[in-house]
């Protein structure tokens, strides 16, 4: 039976629509999960690939990580890492390739325009790959095995951007860099979530203030890369910035093998399918893959060659057009032609509005590493004034309780309540001396 996916949300412990009859509950202490089904041979090492399924529940596991399972803590310090090299790097992008050539710290002399074209097709390439590496996790590989594979190509990626220090070419070692990031981050990102949810299959308030506290190792990460990154970059040199997200990355993949053991259940491949059928499927998914890779490395060639007349900031734009149209096309796919019931197309009529306005967020957020940022380099005044200085060290004070407020989430979820909004905003306004 193959696994169902729920992407960064939380997931069932049982896949809808199937039962295993007979299963006996096991009692754990905490609320009787069911018992784990025995491990296949080979799966048991953490590829998770065999012929019989794999349990997914939490046997073993032991919760003294804020009163949560000790696989948060693993999952926890992997994504802070990787969301470390992610927005590290991403703070140098478009900054790198609008530099110019010459200079103390040499680019490679785009124009702004060009520049943030090419981050265009880099971050809708992260998104769009999301969804096979969700289907290779699901169907061939688990997600165990996923994450790691996926954050061996983000290190790899970032270390090729960097290729320039030992003197390999510098557009084309930059170009490969981001393409290993692309793969990797589309192995990596979306497994990492769904194995937080299966640290949980209870469900409930408890679950949820688990991922919170794991949204604080993103949110972490996401402020000390480009602070670090971009310093080393910026000052010094793009390509020890590069490197800097690379060896984030490393300690975010050691982080990850050394608390493995910690998951308990969660990630390893769950299928019904002998080892000759998963081959098969196998075989047939590289097939295809390949197939595509070479379809868009011959459309980049005639490209660059001038063969195709068209220009990257167009193919940016086109490529925006087709993935509203098909985004759109697929949802009056789904509600009108879906066979579903009146109830259910209103819920799918929610769940299209709800798809609108987390675009039009995310559209906004991601110009953080485009257009904004060639603007916020040439024009404001960048100098800390003491005063700024001040309120930025109050802010970071405030920020630093936050992570203390979630076991209280935590606790109160687990006794059948949630902490309160004004609780909450106390928590905020607490007195960093920021007058």
């Amino acid at each position: 039976m193959a696994q169902q996916r729920e992407g960064d949300a939380a997931r069932d412990h049982e896949p809808i629509g199937e039962s295993t009859p007979g299963k006996e509950k096991a009692d754990t202490g905490a609320g009787g999960e069911d018992a784990p089904e025995p491990v296949p041979a080979g799966a048991a090492g953490g590829d998770g690939v065999g012929g019989a399924a794999v349990a997914s529940g939490r046997a073993g596991q032991a919760c003294d990580f804020f009163g949560h399972p000790r696989g948060l803590a693993t999952l926890f310090f992997t994504e802070f890492w990787e969301r470390f090299s992610y927005y590290g790097m991403r703070a140098l992008l478009v900054l790198f390739m609008a530099a110019a050539v010459t200079g103390d710290n040499p680019g490679l002399g785009f124009s702004d325009g060009r520049a943030t074209a090419v981050y265009g097709l880099y971050t809708f390439f992260v998104y769009v790959l999301a969804l096979p590496g969700g289907w290779i996790a699901d169907n061939l590989w688990g997600q165990r095995r996923s994450v790691f594979i996926g954050g061996c190509v983000i290190a790899l990626g970032h270390f090729t951007m960097a290729g320039p220090l030992v003197g390999l070419p510098n557009a084309p070692s930059f170009f490969l860099g981001l393409v290993f990031i692309v793969v990797g981050t589309g192995l990596l990102k979306p497994n990492v979530s769904s194995m937080v949810g299966e640290l949980y299959p209870e469900g409930g308030a408890r679950r949820d203030a688990g991922f919170s506290i794991f949204y604080m190792g993103i949110n972490f990460g996401a402020i000390l890369g480009p602070t670090l990154c971009g310093l080393l970059g910026e000052s010094y040199n793009w390509h020890w910035g590069f490197s800097l997200a690379g060896f984030g990355m490393l300690l975010g993949l050691i982080s990850y093998k050394l608390g493995e053991d910690n998951l308990g259940d969660a990630g390893y491949l769950k299928t019904d399918l002998g080892a000759d059928a998963l081959a098969q499927r196998s075989r047939r998914f590289w097939s295809l893959a390949a197939g595509a890779v070479a379809l868009i490395a011959v459309f980049a060639f005639l490209m660059s060659t001038g063969v195709i007349g068209l220009s990257l900031e167009s193919l940016a734009h086109y490529l925006g057009y087709a993935t509203v149209a098909i985004a759109l096309g697929f949802f009056v796919f789904v509600i009108f032609f879906g066979g579903h019931t009146t109830q259910e197309k209103k819920q799918l009529g929610v769940i299209l509005w709800l798809f609108i306005l987390a675009a039009l967020f995310w559209s906004g957020f991601e110009q953080a590493g485009s257009p904004l940022r060639p603007l916020r380099l040439d024009r404001p005044d960048r100098r800390l004034s003491a005063r700024a200085s001040r309120r930025a060290s109050a802010a970071v004070r405030k920020l630093a309780h936050l992570p203390a407020a979630e076991p209280m989430v935590g606790w109160q979820g687990g006794r059948g309540g949630v902490l309160g909004a004004g609780h909450r905003l106390r928590l905020l306004r607490l007195d960093a001396g920021d007058r």
